[in-house]
């Protein structure tokens, strides 16, 4: 005797799973040089919810931190010379060869003089190469003093260290009628900073750079998702047509918004 199949299931709705995630510390080591300036708080609050994260504190830091506070010259120098000899810059071999500054990463020995016959672009890249490489490990250090300055109140959430590689620096062109240099012409040889793009770290611990000429708002979500293991918008590096892009690892219509770094991806349902 034949029976027809007995339909033991049925979807009456669908449940989405949020998450719920936190800011534990905000700090800015100087001002940024980006169009977006600092962080929309609220608007990456609205973000995380595309992703179906929701942010406590209405997505504010719990505490902004003063980088000179919290990092103070002792701090700083102490963290430097903490660091294995694989990764502690080639200067910094004891305290007094560690020039620091509080609105700066970069803590080695002043830049030499520009050469008379070097442009000022070509001495301000120099420049620029110098500093960038001198930090390239000191970061993680301070991201580390910061890190563990808020863990001690704070058990869990993200830490987002904004930094700065240098001040902003310039060159000079000869001018052998003036009888040497004379500040520059070339605006891209004037008051030029360095930009680093930024990451995460373990235990929530998220760098950035206040000079990263990216929109803030996305910049903030891009890096943050990673801590919570959120896909990038395209895993391939080429346009819509590459056929190794997974558009759906993201909101689709952010990227003609210029969010095409962000990452954020929708969480999926379950069935009820």
């Amino acid at each position: 005797m034949h029976r027809a199949p007995i339909d033991l299931a049925k979807e009456t709705g669908r449940w989405t799973i949020w998450r719920r995630s936190r800011l534990n510390a905000y700090c800015q080591q100087a001002v940024p040089t980006r169009a977006s300036g600092t962080p929309s708080w609220g608007t990456i609050r609205d973000r995380w919810a595309q992703a179906f994260i929701e942010m406590e504190n209405n997505g504010n830091p719990e505490s902004t931190l003063t980088y000179s506070t919290t990092v103070t010259e002792a701090i700083f120098k102490a963290a430097i010379l903490a660091m294995p000899a694989t990764h502690k810059p080639a200067s910094a071999a004891d305290a007094a060869h560690i020039h620091y500054l509080a609105s700066q990463m970069y803590a080695g020995p002043a830049m030499p003089a520009q050469l008379p016959g070097q442009t000022a672009q070509a001495y301000v890249a120099a420049c620029q190469a110098a500093m960038s490489a001198w930090v390239t490990h000191p970061i993680n250090a301070i991201l580390g003093v910061i890190h563990g300055d808020v863990r001690r109140t704070k058990a869990e959430g993200f830490i987002i260290f904004d930094f700065r590689i240098h001040d902003p620096i310039s060159g000079q062109d000869w001018n052998a009628g003036a009888g040497g240099f004379v500040p520059s012409a070339n605006p891209a040889a004037r008051n030029q900073t360095s930009s680093l793009s930024g990451y995460v770290r373990l235990d929530g611990a998220v760098t950035m750079c206040v000079d990263n000429p990216f929109n803030v708002n996305c910049y903030v979500m891009h890096e943050c998702g990673h801590a919570r293991f959120l896909y990038h918008f395209k895993t391939g590096g080429g346009g819509a047509a590459d056929p190794v892009q997974t558009a759906h690892h993201h909101d689709l219509d952010q990227e003609p918004a210029g969010c095409a770094g962000c990452t954020r991806s929708r969480r999926p349902t379950i069935p009820a």
